[in-house]
């Protein structure tokens, strides 16, 4: 009995490791593009979806670090959400911002899930295309957020961003198609 107690508790704790969000190519790619297509700098882009990639990365805030891990970057509660926006907003920080645009995109992710256990054990609300109504609709708010962060934070040097319309169908086809082997 206590073999399978112990078990089922590790599995549980590698499962909620395992309920990540989105993949690096969402956390990383779709994050310079975006931020790119919002007008920052390739510089600025590259450092924001390298810090959003980066949590996944960091030991101190990576999903397998801790519940607390869990719940402040990978299954935040919309008040978490929103002092995360505050902190970049008010910060013009490219670290805060990276940490925020990846809270948000796991906000979607996994909307509706505890930190716990995750989504165990269905894997499929991290796939874009499993979901992609969902998926555009993250991005379409994570573009629209990176274009106010660009007009409200004057310390990013930034340039006239594209319309969401311009980019809708490059979204649209990279989140339909990455994440079921037909891009690496």
């Amino acid at each position: 009995m206590w073999l399978l107690l112990a078990a089922l508790v590790m599995r549980s704790l590698l499962v909620a490791g395992d309920a990540q969000g989105y993949d690096p190519n969402v956390h990383y790619e779709l994050t310079r593009f975006l931020a790119v297509s919002a007008g920052f700098k390739d510089v600025l882009a590259v450092s924001v979806a390298r810090g959003d990639e980066g949590v996944d990365d960091d030991p101190r805030t990576s999903h397998w670090s801790s519940i607390e891990s869990r719940e402040l970057y990978h299954f935040v509660s919309s008040r978490r959400l929103a002092d995360l926006r505050e902190e970049s907003v008010s910060s013009c920080d490219t670290h805060k911002i990276s940490v925020y645009m990846h809270a948000l995109e796991d906000s979607f992710s996994h909307e509706g899930f505890r930190p716990l256990l995750g989504h165990f054990p269905d894997p499929t609300p991290d796939w874009t295309w499993w979901d992609l109504p969902r998926a555009m609709q993250m991005a379409k708010i994570k573009f629209s957020e990176l274009v106010d962060l660009g007009k409200w934070c004057s310390a990013l040097p930034n340039q006239k961003p594209r319309n969401w319309k311009d980019i809708e169908t490059t979204v649209h086809d990279f989140l339909q198609l990455h994440n079921d082997g037909r891009l690496p």
